[in-house]
């Protein structure tokens, strides 16, 4: 792949956003929002504001820096939601999974490899496992 952009400074990423329509109210804040959470990253908020074929991607709705901001902000928030769910369902169903399966198989049941789909890197697989709680134990 050959690329033939050169790198922007934040100066240069904030005009050139402006240069497509993007308003601006506050460069300093802009330019702290680039330096840490990166033009490329920020360019996904952006995409559904602008003309994507057209290589200039000018933004065809009134709409500002803040705003593009504002967006990332929710998202970040939902997500953030979403994986405490998430990570709550989970631990729920491994929680479920352990309880059963050690009431009726024992409390080593995760040793047998009758109870895994994939029998021939089961041991493998448990060696690894026990190899890499043996290096973490020996790093404490």
């Amino acid at each position: 792949m050959n690329c033939t952009k050169n790198p922007l400074t934040l100066n240069e990423q904030l005009e050139k956003l402006k240069s497509r329509g993007l308003t601006i109210n506050d460069h300093n804040k802009a330019k702290y929002y680039l330096s840490n959470i990166s033009y490329y990253r920020l360019r996904a908020y952006t995409y559904p504001f602008q003309d994507n074929s057209d290589p200039n991607h000018p933004f065809l709705v009134d709409i500002s820096f803040e705003d593009i901001i504002n967006i990332y902000v929710f998202d970040r928030h939902l997500r953030l939601i979403i994986f405490n769910i998430i990570e709550k369902i989970e631990v729920a169903i491994r929680t479920k999974i352990i309880y059963y399966y050690s009431l009726i198989y024992g409390s080593h049941w995760y040793e047998n490899p009758i109870h895994f789909k994939d029998h021939q890197n089961f041991n493998k697989n448990i060696n690894k496992l026990y190899e890499e709680i043996k290096l973490l134990l020996n790093l404490n």
